[in-house]
């Protein structure tokens, strides 16, 4: 990340900070997620997401509409995930990343998660949105990987979907020489199925960057009754510990993944009170595919739609549900959850507090 990233992060949280606290200065948020197509051409067992795209594709968020909703956060935005669904199923994704990278002046990250299993038209799709897109913008991709073989393939619904990850991998990172802004790495989920194979996953790919998430009290999977996917919170619990012990610090990005997972383990143990204060809809803020915005990934309200406000996400954040919603997260009254989507901007938002419950046992 350059500096110009750093300290404008730190302008936007300070200034966040007194909006949440006493209502003035009013500020939108820094990082975005736009969920851009609920598309996937996976059948995984952690996740119905692809379910929706069978009754609603013409439905989602067009690129017209994509651009008209940037216009006016362009200064605003920082940070942004492209996600789905498999986003690169999206046709016109590299000109969403051109949109972007050329209308928000300040942004300075882009990530894009993809399962994996369309090799090659998920490197010419980054290749295509590399080229598009601004060099001094950092561009991440994070490829799931979910287990060893049998059990990635078992998990994912696909034959086969294993070999096919790790072969995207292999393309992906060739882009590495050509785009010295690029990057890719992995993204594990945690559930039942996969539980044991934790550190076996670490083992074989620890000398890459690897993003492990729970799925735990998250609307993104859609239709699913979550606790059929927790096995044992004692055990994510040892999993956690173990991830936060051998989580290595290369960069600055690293020290906010092991606060992450140290918090983690103490929202395991109580999961009825947010570890620390939540800054969903005023640090980050999800669209989904149909223009709804949406708090966060976790929280099944909408705060108002796109379509009906004029693409106008600063008229929708000062509404009546907004404010509502808003009081709802401050007092614990949402699904409380310890999502990374959510929790990276709420640990940057509280520094003290977050150093502070990392440091204690």
């Amino acid at each position: 990340m350059k500096s110009s990233f750093y300290l404008n992060l730190a302008k936007k949280t300070l200034l966040i900070k007194l909006h949440k606290k006493m209502g003035v200065p009013f500020q939108l948020p820094y990082k975005y997620t736009f969920d851009l197509t609920y598309d996937c051409n996976s059948r995984c067992k952690t996740c119905s997401i692809w379910s929706n795209y069978q009754k609603e594709n013409k439905k989602e968020i067009k690129l017209y509409e994509f651009k008209k909703t940037i216009k006016n956060i362009k200064n605003d935005i920082l940070w942004l995930t492209f996600s789905g669904g498999e986003p690169t199923l999206k046709e016109d994704l590299p000109l969403f990343v051109e949109a972007v990278s050329k209308n928000c002046k300040n942004l300075a990250f882009i990530n894009i998660p993809t399962n994996g299993l369309n090799s090659q038209k998920i490197r010419n799709t980054i290749k295509k949105s590399l080229d598009l897109c601004n060099p001094k913008i950092d561009f991440l991709v994070t490829i799931s990987i979910d287990g060893l073989e049998n059990t990635h393939d078992h998990i994912r619904g696909i034959k086969g979907a294993y070999k096919k990850a790790l072969t995207t991998l292999k393309q992906l990172e060739k882009l590495k020489t050509k785009y010295k802004n690029f990057d890719v790495s992995i993204q594990t989920v945690i559930s039942k199925y996969n539980l044991d194979q934790i550190k076996k996953i670490y083992g074989k790919f620890k000398e890459k960057d690897i993003y492990f998430t729970l799925v735990h009290k998250s609307n993104y999977f859609k239709n699913l009754n979550h606790s059929n996917l927790i096995e044992n919170d004692k055990k994510n619990i040892e999993i956690i510990k173990f991830l936060y012990k051998n989580k290595k610090i290369k960069q600055p990005g690293d020290i906010i993944q092991k606060i992450f997972l140290k918090l983690y383990i103490k929202y395991l143990k109580n999961q009825n009170k947010q570890v620390i204060p939540c800054y969903s809809s005023y640090s980050s803020l999800t669209i989904d595919a149909f223009c709804n915005i949406k708090p966060c990934d976790s929280y099944n309200k909408t705060i108002g739609n796109l379509r009906n406000n004029n693409y106008n996400i600063k008229r929708i954040l000062k509404n009546k549900t907004s404010k509502k919603i808003r009081k709802e997260i401050k007092y614990n009254k949402c699904p409380i959850c310890w999502v990374d989507c959510e929790a990276y901007s709420s640990i940057i938002e509280n520094p003290l507090k977050s150093i502070k419950e990392y440091i204690l046992k």
